[in-house]
């Protein structure tokens, strides 16, 4: 699903993906400080695959956490 071909989602948006398959119970802030990425590109990322359905929201936006779509 999200082996994608470049053109199709930001290298950014691939790193994102991957960690939150990885680890959907994080915070924006811990993916800033795991990935070496700014928090703003970072949320730019979520948008981008939130945008194509490849991600969701599962709960409040304090104590819920991002799952892959499947």
């Amino acid at each position: 699903l999200w082996n994608k071909s470049p053109k199709t989602q930001s290298r950014t948006a691939q790193k994102v993906l991957t960690y939150i398959e990885k680890n959907n119970y994080v915070a924006t802030s811990k993916m800033v400080e795991d990935l070496g990425i700014s928090k703003r590109s970072i949320e730019r990322a979520i948008k981008e695959l939130r945008d194509k359905n490849l991600i969701r929201r599962v709960g409040s936006d304090k104590t819920g956490y991002y799952e892959l779509n499947k």
